[in-house]
């Protein structure tokens, strides 16, 4: 993910590498088998680099909650396509500063949110 942000005459480029892990603990199926609702942990861990007039990066380190739904699109207990939604968000644990020419202080956002869509086969 990247983004800019411009103070005055000062434009910074942050970019961020992150990989994430859930674990979901808590998961409702549907009574037909076609829907499956779970409620995760997330832990992410990458870097974030920012780019103005000096480089740098940083280690990013965050936790928060995410919300996976998946939709099964077949017969149960049968190979079966599915489609998933996920939305979560996080909070870095870490919040470096960066500051820039001309004194412009930059924190990360006390709360990231994301959302993504995937899909794929279940083969039983």
């Amino acid at each position: 993910a990247g983004a800019a942000v411009v103070r005055g005459a000062v434009r910074a480029d942050f970019a961020l590498a992150a990989l994430g892990v859930d674990a979901c603990p808590l998961g409702v199926g549907g009574l037909d088998g076609h829907a499956v609702l779970a409620l995760c942990a997330r832990v992410e861990a990458g870097v974030l680099d920012a780019a103005a007039e000096l480089e740098a990066t940083r280690l990013w380190v965050a936790a928060g909650g995410a919300l996976h739904h998946r939709f099964i699109l077949g017969s149960p207990g049968t190979t079966s396509a599915f489609l998933d939604l996920d939305l979560a968000a996080t909070t870095p644990l870490l919040r470096d500063r960066f500051v820039l020419p001309g004194e412009a202080l930059i924190t990360p956002s006390p709360v990231a949110w994301s959302a993504g869509i995937g899909g794929g086969v279940l083969f039983r």
